[in-house]
């Protein structure tokens, strides 16, 4: 897992790749998950300008009440994560015209992947680099369960929790 920065118009742009870039040339791969967002789009909107509003927050706690403001004259940087797959598709995009830059905490580019590896033990000398698939499963770990049984995932998951909204 890679931890990273991006400004609200940067993240605007990768939901844009989702709805409009994607379908457009055919590449499921493009496709990201997103969570701790959610989006508005209108499918009739120009290309890289379906995305109408962007909400911070989750079905837990909730979600902004205002959206979130993806000018490009908002300069805030937003903590993301994702793995390596995603970050390198994000200079891939650019060959779109789609110009996101993975960024440290104080807003300067990351050159090299590497650096935004997520340490699990920063303790422990060396990387002890977080898989994708372990955030999984300890996240599955962590629903309740009775003695002996396996973990019970929330009915919630047995479809989109809507963080796509298609206007």
């Amino acid at each position: 897992m890679l931890a990273f920065y991006l400004t609200p118009a940067e993240i605007k742009l990768g939901l844009e790749v989702i709805v409009g870039v994607a379908p457009l040339i055919g590449a499921d791969s493009f496709f990201l998950q997103v969570s701790g967002l959610k989006f508005e789009y209108n499918k009739n909107g120009g290309l890289l300008d379906m995305v109408t509003k962007v909400w911070l927050g989750d079905e837990e706690t909730g979600y902004e009440e205002t959206p979130l403001d993806t000018s490009k004259a908002n300069n805030q940087l937003i903590r993301c994560a994702a793995n390596l797959y995603i970050a390198q598709m994000l200079s891939v995009v650019g060959s779109y015209g789609i110009e996101i830059t993975i960024k440290d905490e104080n807003g300067d580019p990351i050159e090299n992947l590497g650096e935004a590896i997520v340490d699990m033990d920063p303790e422990k000398g060396g990387i002890q680099e977080l898989k994708l698939w372990r955030t999984l499963i300890d996240h599955v770990k962590s629903l309740p369960a009775k003695d002996g049984e396996l973990p019970k995932i929330p009915e919630r998951y047995n479809g989109p929790l809507g963080r796509m909204i298609r206007k």
